[in-house]
């Protein structure tokens, strides 16, 4: 009997839980959000912001999944060396304070090296702690400061590359370039390149991470005489571009860094900057942006990193101080005093999704996993980290349940929504009863957005607010949903009928079931 019982009270917990919803066979989703329809504005979000209170130096960042930012500071007290995490903006370490002003910040492996000193003479190695690991006194600024694939830092001081071994700062080896003529350099996997300008004629050096030289006394480069000066970029594993400046307009270089012989060369008239980009054409060679000027009008070229040849050419309205490739058409423009994410749109120029005000730059790793890494800014005493990526569309909510004009007599409703939006994601949805808005949790199991609404009785207006990170916000048209606490008299007796009928009929089904179980639980009687 006790367990009969139990079975009985368990069905009807069961038939008393479906009174919780409406008995009604839900209706299809409702969509139309409310001014979804034209064009919107491209926006950006910032992820996080901190106002350091300080003057920010320099900027970097370390790592890809767990990635760092690191911060020279100029704050009261002195300067010091700040450690966040890219992600949040939390503060993971501090160096102490010094009395030299911190220029340049260089992460290698575990280890921090900066650059200090009211002359840029000499160098901080910190450990992961940004405690102080060991200095080394250079007496005068690098013209090359950097890192070898081993984990080595090298740097050009006085006409001597020095290699230095990491925490300890003692020297692995060095290499003096002979002359007194203009030094430029550059490293592309392992091996340093230097190329000497001295009485009009170019020599090159290239080192290897041993410090072995290929051409001791150095390899002459006459098809570099027509120069004055160049600029050296890292390209890939096996090239530097090269850009030589003088009398002539510029020529762009692809230069082998085994034995320094140009692969290809190209002109661009009034050549303002340079980078290397994406292999846009599937030939295996990234291609090479640069942006020149032209009868005053400045256009962005695209040049074929195979053979240099224009791939496309796209007009822009102002130089900037430097671009970067960040995915297929998308660029990232850095200005003076500001950063544009933009799209290459053919002879229609260079399109600006948007434009936030910085002072310095640094591009992040992907943090949110959308592919496409995350820009850090400086302005003034903050530090910012913005999505690097844009939204033009507000979110797409759809209305689950309850379905548009339905009747409950239960006061405590459950709404629930489907909300999608494939730009910069959900930031809040609400569920708008009455006027009055609701925020709506979201359910990972279901992938609903879920809010509890007490509600009087009578017919009641609702729909469903979506807001995306960008500010973008989109709603369903408005559904109606009536409660009725009458007990099968006006107004609504029907639906009345309609949610206790299930609970009679379960009632009656318990009460045979439980009949059987007695009978079949009965001692039977003794013959």
């Amino acid at each position: 009997m006790l367990k009969a019982g139990l079975v009985l009270l368990g069905l009807l917990a069961i038939v008393l839980t479906a009174l919780v919803l409406p008995w009604q066979a839900p209706a299809a989703p409702t969509a139309a959000p409310a001014g979804r329809e034209g064009a919107h504005e491209p926006r950006t979000y910032y992820l996080w912001s901190a106002d350091l209170g300080a003057g920010i130096l320099d900027m970097a960042s370390v790592g890809e999944e767990e990635a760092t930012v690191l911060l020279a500071l100029n704050r009261s007290g002195g300067y010091a060396i700040l450690a966040l995490r890219a992600m949040s903006g939390d503060v993971l370490a501090s160096s102490e304070n010094y009395t030299s002003p911190l220029w340049e910040v260089l992460p290698i492996g575990e280890h921090v090296v900066v650059l200090a000193g009211w002359d840029h003479e000499h160098l901080l190695i910190l450990g992961p702690d940004l405690s102080s690991a060991s200095s080394i006194r250079l007496g005068q600024r690098p013209e090359l400061l950097s890192s070898l694939p081993d984990g080595s830092l090298i740097c050009l001081v006085n006409r001597t590359l020095m290699c230095f071994s990491l925490p300890e700062g003692g020297k692995s080896w060095s290499f003096r370039i002979p002359g007194s003529g203009d030094l430029y350099a550059c490293i592309t996997d392992g091996l340093v390149v230097v190329l000497c300008h001295e009485d009009g004629v170019w020599t090159g050096y290239v080192v290897d991470e041993e410090g072995s030289p290929a051409w001791p006394t150095g390899l002459g480069l006459p098809w570099l005489s027509q120069a004055s000066s160049v600029d050296l970029t890292p390209y890939n594993d096996t090239h530097i571009i090269l850009v030589a400046l003088g009398p002539q307009e510029p020529m762009v270089y692809l230069v082998r860094s085994s034995d320094l012989r140009p692969s290809w060369s190209a002109e661009v008239e009034g050549l303002a900057c340079l980078a290397p980009g994406l292999d846009m054409d599937g030939d295996g060679a990234p291609e090479i942006l640069a942006v020149g000027c032209s009868g005053g009008s400045y256009r962005l070229l695209v040049l074929d990193g195979g053979g240099g040849s224009i791939l496309g050419s796209y007009p822009l309205p102002a130089p900037p101080i430097s671009l970067l490739q960040v995915g297929g058409d998308r660029l990232v423009l850095r200005y003076a005093s500001r950063v544009e994410l933009a799209l290459m749109r053919g002879e229609s120029g260079i399109e600006v999704l948007w434009s936030l005000e910085c002072s310095m730059l640094e591009v992040l790793p992907d943090l949110d996993g959308d592919g496409f890494g995350e820009l850090l800014l400086a302005h003034g005493g903050e530090v910012r980290c913005a999505w690097g990526s844009y939204d033009d569309a507000p979110p797409a909510p759809e209305a689950v349940w309850p379905p548009d004009g339905s009747s409950t007599s239960i006061s405590m409703v459950v709404f629930t929504a489907r909300v999608e939006d494939a730009g910069s994601g959900v930031a809040d949805v609400f569920f708008v009863v009455d006027g009055r808005a609701v925020r709506g949790e979201l359910d990972r199991a279901s992938g609903l957005y879920v809010a509890e609404v007490l509600l009087g009785e009578g017919e009641h207006e609702w729909f469903v607010r979506a807001v995306d990170k960008v500010g973008y916000g989109g709603s369903t048209a408005t559904l109606s949903i009536t409660v009725n606490m009458s007990f099968f008299g006006e107004p609504g007796w029907q639906d009345d009928l309609l949610f206790f009928g299930p609970l009679v009929a379960g009632i009656a089904l318990a009460s045979v079931y439980v009949i059987k179980k007695m009978a079949e639980e009965a001692p039977n009687p003794r013959p």
